[in-house]
């Protein structure tokens, strides 16, 4: 991802952020796919400005792994039954074709959570296109075509492909992705403030 689809990713993070500092929620924990930084609890623009002027948006689109590193800090959260952790939804913004395969990584988080009796919808993995690249757009459907019922787990995947009749990617794309993360009767409206969830993202 560069220009200037990370840029409005970018601004769409920044957005967010501002909206969960204002709404009381824990704020934007953010990684990327070829960058070791990270940032925990962001709740303004700027925060979220400074750390993307800091990464350099090249290389492949190891989701996959990537993916593999961020439940690892999560998933052990909702595991622990004394800390009540809230909802976490992890949005994975991305323009390209993955060069690893998230599936074994989405499978086996899904059988784990399901081994550790962590209640249905406390983890969902959100995949959002941005820019308009028909191959990312099939990898994407491809992760939402019924992992649940070809291997008998729980669906934790949704995805939102590039939509030509709305090609812009904006703050209100992200909120109304993560309002449906929390109720799926939300997927098909908007809302105007966020709830109190944890948000986990990364870009490429």
């Amino acid at each position: 991802m560069a220009g200037q689809a990370w840029n409005d990713a970018r601004e769409a993070l920044a957005g967010v952020a501002e909206v969960s500092g204002k709404v009381g929620t824990d704020g934007l924990d953010i990684f990327f796919l070829n960058d070791p930084r990270y940032r925990f609890e962001l709740k303004d623009r700027s925060a979220v400005r400074s750390l993307f002027d800091l990464v350099m948006p090249e290389g492949q689109t190891p989701t996959g792994k990537k993916l593999e590193d961020v439940l690892s800090i999560y998933v052990p959260k909702l595991e622990d039954r004394r800390l009540g952790h809230k909802p976490i939804s992890i949005v994975v913004i991305t323009d390209g074709v993955p060069t690893d395969d998230p599936k074994e990584v989405i499978i086996e988080t899904a059988r784990r959570l399901d081994l550790s009796g962590v209640p249905l919808r406390q983890l969902g993995i959100q995949f959002v296109q941005i820019g308009d690249d028909p191959g990312a757009t099939e990898a994407l459907r491809e992760l939402d075509d019924g992992l649940e019922h070809m291997h008998g787990i729980r669906d934790i995947v949704d995805t939102t492909v590039f939509n030509p009749n709305d090609p812009l990617f904006r703050t209100e794309t992200l909120i109304k992705i993560l309002m449906g993360a929390v109720d799926n009767a939300l997927d098909n409206s908007v809302s105007s403030s966020l709830p109190r969830v944890d948000y986990p993202q990364y870009s490429r």
